[in-house]
């Protein structure tokens, strides 16, 4: 009998010893909670566009500041250098003493003096008293002249001095007596006048 029960303890020792060894060397399942890939992608295309931008803005901002560093250089450095280098060129100063010159002598050249006159005169070709007629003949030749009657006469060597009385007025040579009648030179011998076209004399009385 105790034979017997030893052999149940030791078939049932044998038993749970099995039992545990086969549980000890299950595998052991560990259940782990993963992340939708399509939430991966997205995650993984943000973080891609994020530093995309940051270079593209990064790129953009250098040329910016190498832009206005060499304007600042250009205005700043090189522009005081060449006025100075034009201010001190020898070329331009030369030539600007040489302009000085010209016109120094340009101011020293004599300029004639010319006389100032009251009055001047239109320049009239008048041609020789002998050959002109006097104011009666183109009367005679039934010429129509406007009345005209000789006052006063005086002639002197300087044309601004000389004047007559006609009809009571007093008149200069180069002055118009009427529309279309005026005095073209006082002579010796009298008044030479032009009415229209046509030269006579009006004779000193």
């Amino acid at each position: 009998m105790s034979f017997i029960l030893d052999a149940l303890k030791k078939s049932e020792n044998e038993r749970q010893q099995s039992a545990v060894r086969r549980i000890s060397e299950m595998p052991t399942v560990i259940h782990r909670n993963k992340a939708p890939l399509w939430m991966i992608g997205m995650i993984i295309g943000l973080t891609a566009g994020v530093f995309l931008l940051g270079w593209a803005w990064l790129n953009d901002a250098r040329p910016l500041n190498q832009t206005v560093d060499v304007v600042a250089e250009n205005s700043l450095g090189q522009s005081p250098q060449v006025s100075l280098t034009e201010a001190l060129d020898p070329t331009s100063l030369e030539s600007e003493n040489n302009l000085g010159l010209e016109l120094e002598s340009d101011l020293d050249v004599p300029i004639p003096e010319q006389p100032l006159t009251a009055e001047s005169s239109p320049v009239t070709l008048v041609p020789d008293t002998s050959t002109i007629p006097s104011m009666s003949d183109l009367l005679s030749y039934g010429v129509q002249i406007p009345g005209l009657t000789l006052e006063l006469h005086v002639f002197s060597p300087s044309p601004a001095d000389r004047f007559v009385f006609i009809n009571s007025s007093k008149y200069l040579e180069g002055e118009n007596i009427t529309e279309g009648t005026n005095i073209i030179e006082i002579t010796e011998e009298g008044v030479i006048i032009a009415h229209e076209t046509q030269l006579f004399l009006l004779p000193r009385q």
